[in-house]
């Protein structure tokens, strides 16, 4: 990925990537595929030689070969790299090959069940990549006509701390389709295709830090969880929204805020306020570069953090708008830039000001 930007000055870039509904879950084998076809649909390396006979007797130990039908060999391969043990190997009982000491012991945590996996499945001929965090590694398998699944192999750490995170929300990702979620319990409840569970039941048993949901921001308290919100009367009378929220809802301006289905008494999600303040000078002349200060606080009160701030001139008499740039604040809600003022902006007076533009939490503001 490469990015440009013809802003000058430190820039936050936020990237999100998403997986299709398949990705995760059930490892679909459609049938009537050999092991030995995978490789057509997806480039497998030549297997070197002299891993060869190490390979040969793994598959030989797990029960499955080229000439085996994919939809057998594959939930194979993944119960016997599941069922290792999350314990050191013993170096008393090494033969000198590294992929064979962990393969055959069946001990290891995630890395070391994920190399012998890959090193198992390349050698029949099934793609099979690596795939690794700071918290955790597993394997994406290759499945004619569902393309690369994830699949979990478990051994992954008991605990996970997260840093930095104190001015963080938690990404949440688009929930599967209704439709898709049918199909998949009707294929299974029909004994459709054969396949194996992607994911590994549980998780870490604790994990510390962890960047605050949107339900939880919304509930009221600064971004590390400390409350102090007061509660809001909604439009139904008071104490019928949640804690922390305002009367606004999410959706078009001005619309009433709609209860849940047949009149029910479902609270509504409503967006926070947002406040923008900007020190800019009360006077300035065409080419003249400003350096402007500036915070967004939520709720008047809490910092809003990696938020986009976007600096605007607007024509007094003719609302024109003209962008000079944007920044995105930081841990403490404060941002601070440098703009020129264009050279070829009309003659006449012009309001400087600070923007955010709102999002799915929050509400847009404007500096005074």
């Amino acid at each position: 990925m490469f990015v440009t930007s013809n802003v000058g000055g430190p820039m936050r870039l936020n990237f999100v990537t998403d997986a299709g509904v398949g990705y995760f879950g059930l490892v679909r084998v459609p049938p009537g595929y050999l092991v030995s076809d995978a490789k057509r649909y997806a480039k497998v390396g030549r297997f070197p030689r002299e891993a060869r006979n190490s390979a040969r007797k793994v598959a030989k130990a797990i029960g499955v070969s080229k000439d085996d039908d994919l939809a057998v060999a594959l939930p194979k391969l993944i119960a016997y790299f599941r069922s290792f043990e999350t314990i050191a190997l013993d170096p008393a009982a090494s033969v000198g090959d590294r992929y064979l000491d962990v393969a055959l012991s069946k001990r290891g945590v995630c890395r070391h069940r994920t190399f012998a996996f890959i090193v198992t499945a390349h050698y029949l001929g099934i793609p099979a990549r690596y795939v690794f965090n700071e918290a955790h590694a597993f394997i994406e398998v290759f499945v004619p006509e569902n393309g690369w699944v994830r699949v979990d192999l478990g051994g992954g750490a008991e605990g996970l701390t997260v840093h930095d995170s104190e001015a963080k929300v938690q990404h949440e990702p688009e929930p599967a389709s209704d439709s898709a979620e049918g199909s998949e319990a009707g294929d299974a409840a029909e004994g459709g295709d054969a396949g194996v569970d992607g994911e590994v039941p549980g998780g870490f048993d604790s994990i510390q830090g962890m960047p605050q949901t949107a339900e939880e921001l919304l509930a009221g308290g600064d971004v590390r969880g400390e409350p102090d919100a007061e509660p809001v009367d909604g439009a139904g009378g008071a104490g019928e929204l949640e804690e922390g929220l305002v009367s606004e809802p999410v959706g078009s301006k001005g619309a009433p805020a709609e209860r849940g289905a047949a009149g029910g008494s479902a609270p509504v999600l409503a967006r926070v306020p947002t406040q923008v303040d900007l020190e800019s000078p009360t006077e300035a002349l065409r080419g003249q570069s400003l350096h402007l200060v500036g915070r967004m606080t939520i709720d008047g009160k809490r910092p809003a953090a990696s938020r986009e701030i976007h600096i605007v001139l607007e024509d007094a008499a003719s609302s024109k708008v003209v962008p000079l740039g944007s920044v995105v604040t930081d841990e403490a809600g404060r941002f601070e830039l440098d703009v020129e003022l264009p050279q070829t902006l009309p003659v006449g007076t012009w309001d400087l000001y600070a923007t955010f533009g709102g999002d799915d939490r929050l509400q847009s503001s404007r500096s005074p």
